[in-house]
């Protein structure tokens, strides 16, 4: 299992601490557990990663940019990122 932390990255040693104590002393949730749903992520994923990066001065710096895929996105969905904003690149993916 993988822990975020709410930047979107992975959890501080000080996130991991906090849940290693709770998972220790047995804590577990009150009440009726919920239902599981799927939900498809990667739109929310773009928002943050756009949100994170500048991109309205990544555009005007007029580099060209090589993005590594993360393994889950298609090419498409970073390849649109940075065509909307009309910024020179190339996609690249590994795995």
């Amino acid at each position: 299992m993988k822990f975020k932390a709410k930047f979107g990255g992975s959890a501080t040693p000080a996130i991991m601490k906090v849940i290693e104590d709770e998972v220790r002393v047995g804590a577990m949730p009150n009440g009726r557990t919920a239902p599981i749903e799927e939900v498809d992520l990667k739109q929310a994923y773009i928002r943050a990663v756009c949100r994170f990066a500048d991109l309205g001065l990544i555009a005007k710096s007029e580099f060209y940019f090589c993005a590594r895929l993360h393994v889950r996105l298609r090419p498409r969905h970073s390849t649109n990122i940075f065509e909307e904003r009309g910024i020179p690149h190339i996609a690249i993916r590994q795995g």
